[in-house]
């Protein structure tokens, strides 16, 4: 399969995001709530020996999380502009346990059948932003779990704030581009993957052999313009 377009277009937007971020300190430094929830409320039965993928890993918040739970971390980015630096990793006990680097997606070329009990993706599996690039990830995904390994991801919906607010435009009925209104500059341009409903969302991920939905809904205080809305896919192999 070639290397989809748009997803070049996507790891330029992301290098320029996380320079932009990183210019006045607002780099994320706090795990995924859901995450944690669902690492060590509903995903404690997966395979041993455990050793977690987080693919789109971006600042990767969540190392300790998984560490602290016996649960080896391999995470992956188009970029290493979000990675910790050694030395943090260093003060948090990763030792041989944490293994971080760039990948081209949406294949996993260099990673194993079968060789993770725990595949994750926060707020990052939507930019592969077509059909063809969202089946191959998740096809992918499926391929390097173990048996019975754990899957789960935060998926965009249709009331998505840049939706909402008129920051993105349909490109077709299952991707929006964000448009120049977006305040944000260094996202315009990017595509992102949006599921309409459970049923497409199943279709997708048809392959597991058993997938949970479920959906959650964040208006900051300060931020009310700022309606963040995800799917949750939590999936088993």
């Amino acid at each position: 399969m070639a290397q989809d377009p748009t997803l070049d277009t996507n790891t330029q937007v992301w290098n320029n995001m996380f320079d932009w971020v990183a210019s006045y300190g607002g780099q994320r430094k706090y795990p995924n709530e859901t995450l944690v929830v669902w690492l060590l409320g509903y995903a404690k039965d997966a395979p041993t020996p455990k050793r977690a993928l987080d693919i789109g890993c971006g600042w990767s918040p969540s190392i300790k999380v998984f560490l602290d739970n016996g649960i080896d971390y391999h995470g992956l980015d188009v970029t290493d502009k979000g990675f910790p630096p050694q030395d943090l990793l260093a003060t948090i006990g990763a030792g041989g346990r944490v293994i971080l680097e760039v990948f081209d997606p949406p294949k996993l070329d260099r990673i194993a059948d079968a060789s993770y009990s725990h595949v994750v993706s926060t707020e990052a599996l939507h930019l592969n932003s077509t059909a063809d690039a969202m089946r191959t990830v998740i096809g992918e995904s499926l391929r390097v779990l173990k048996p019975g390994g754990r899957f789960f991801a935060t998926l965009m919906t249709p009331d998505y704030w840049v939706l909402r607010q008129g920051y993105a435009d349909w490109v077709n009925d299952e991707v929006i581009e964000i448009n120049q209104k977006h305040v944000e500059k260094a996202r315009v341009g990017a595509r992102y993957f949006v599921f309409r409903d459970e049923a497409h969302i199943r279709d997708y991920f048809s392959g597991f052999s058993d997938v949970w939905i479920g959906s959650e809904h964040r208006v900051f205080g300060d931020r009310p313009e700022k309606y963040i809305s995800h799917w949750l896919v939590s999936a088993r192999k």
